[in-house]
């Protein structure tokens, strides 16, 4: 069995509004991951833990989830590195296995990330549709400053996708927004954490949105200008418009709302004041740092990756 993957460190490739920040992006699944779904990682004391590696939907004609979300995550961190942060993705090609959820969540407490953003797309019933964004409950192994800030965020990337025509789910959630304590990847982040699952992959109209390769961009626009808002200042105008072809109207999701006629394009959400900064974990050390950064693990709950 090869080694599960490792996360990578990504240096800027601009300057900007996100220059001296440290985002973590976490493509959800791994490419390779339907080959170890039996894996299951060790204990501290040795023994077997849960089952870490899930595979992920697909669409009725055979997309894969993992193929969606690794395309939107590497859009979205390439429009981060130009803006000026490091992005820490929690594995580095879409050919492997792993990590698992909760060692996703961990590499963000430990590099002591400002923001970390897992992506997915749902697998529920057929007739269930739309996005929603998962934040984490309060609970004793997370930071009281963590969860609300996790709140805040999810706040911010329900609004910029609802900007470009993106649908809250109408099957779970509230109005786009769900708390849940039972994801290993939020559990174990101790930072400010979303799980955005982007659409219903059995659902006919989600399905059709996230097979469009023309809806990676606008998506991972909005999410970047989410992670922006969140942190207390303003998108690029030019780099990350809601208005990607220049003719002066918000690029709308495939499926948008009849009533989101093409507009000038609108500027989502207000600047809100700067982010309270969330005291580093001192619990241990973070591991050795090479070219891929590190991964560990942590005892959580149920998997996300």
């Amino acid at each position: 069995m090869p080694p599960r993957a490792q996360p990578g460190a990504l240096a800027p490739t601009g300057s900007g509004v996100l220059d001296g920040r440290l985002i973590v992006v976490d493509p959800g699944h791994n490419g390779r991951n339907f080959e170890h779904v039996d894996v299951r990682r060790p204990t501290i004391d040795g023994s077997e833990g849960p089952l870490c590696n899930t595979a992920g939907a697909s669409t009725a004609g055979g997309v894969e989830e993992v193929d969606i979300v690794w395309e939107i995550g590497s859009k979205l961190t390439s429009l981060l590195r130009r803006q000026g942060a490091t992005v820490v993705v929690t594995h580095v090609d879409n050919d492997g296995f792993g990590p698992c959820a909760d060692e996703r969540g961990t590499i963000a407490k430990y590099v002591n990330a400002d923001a970390f953003v897992s992506l997915h797309a749902d697998g529920a019933a057929a007739g269930s549709s739309g996005f929603h964004i998962i934040h984490p409950a309060p609970s004793p192994r997370l930071q009281p400053t963590s969860v609300t800030s996790s709140a805040r965020l999810a706040v911010f990337v329900r609004d910029e996708l609802v900007v470009i025509g993106g649908r809250p789910a109408d099957y779970v959630g509230d109005e786009g927004l769900h708390e849940r304590d039972d994801l290993a990847n939020l559990n174990t982040a101790d930072r400010p954490a979303v799980l955005a699952e982007l659409g219903n992959l059995r659902n006919g109209l989600d399905a059709d949105l996230l097979s469009a390769t023309s809806s990676y961009e606008p998506i991972a626009r909005a999410v970047a200008r989410a992670v922006i808002r969140f942190l207390g200042a303003v998108p690029d105008p030019d780099r990350l418009s809601a208005d990607i072809d220049g003719d002066g109207q918000t690029d709308l999701l495939i499926g948008a709302p009849d009533w989101m006629l093409p507009t000038t394009t609108t500027t989502s959400a207000p600047l809100p004041s700067p982010e309270p900064t969330v005291p580093a974990p001192t619990t241990q050390p973070p591991p050795s740092t090479t070219t891929s950064t590190q991964s560990t693990t942590t005892t959580a709950a149920a998997p996300a990756g």
